[in-house]
């Protein structure tokens, strides 16, 4: 979830914090109120329990 911060264009305060939230809504990196990265490891085991506990991939239709 992108999000400015700053005052921007000096008419809009703006707070910050870009959030890597994972698909259960834990929170893996929050890059604050100051410009930055937020940066989240992507761990393939955790990935594929995910993709067996929700299975949206195999929803799709082309």
């Amino acid at each position: 979830a992108p999000a400015q911060t700053g005052n921007n264009y000096a008419r809009r305060l703006t707070h910050g914090h870009a959030v890597i939230i994972d698909p259960w809504g834990v929170i893996l990196a929050d890059a604050g109120e100051k410009p930055g990265i937020a940066i989240a490891e992507i761990n393939p085991t955790r990935l594929e329990q995910v993709r067996r506990q929700m299975p949206s991939l195999q929803h799709r239709v082309f």
